[in-house]
């Protein structure tokens, strides 16, 4: 809720807290990438990424979270993750914004 809220060091703090109990949920960790990117953490957003990865390299959560962080970077493997989330999750409006 607080991440939605625009408050993403309050949803950084509560993920942050829960850390022992999700260290292995990919979700959790694109939630904490999600929030380090709100405050304009982009390194730390990375890394969080690169845990949910570890976690599970399918995530439909974290491919879209690296492509939102790549794009804002400029980066052109944006086009990529983009391309790569929309085969898991099809017509995801949030996803077709982005990739357009």
């Amino acid at each position: 809720v607080a991440l939605r809220l625009g408050r993403p060091g309050a949803a950084e703090a509560a993920l942050a807290r829960a850390a022992p109990v999700l260290a292995a949920d990919a979700r959790a960790w694109a939630l904490r990438a999600d929030a380090a990117r709100g405050r304009g953490d982009y390194a730390g957003a990375e890394a969080m990424l690169a845990r949910a990865f570890t976690c599970n390299p399918a995530n439909p959560a974290a491919l879209r979270g690296r492509a939102r962080l790549r794009l804002e970077r400029g980066d052109r493997e944006a086009v990529e993750d983009y391309e790569a989330a929309l085969t898991r999750e099809p017509g995801k409006p949030e996803l077709m914004r982005g990739y357009a």
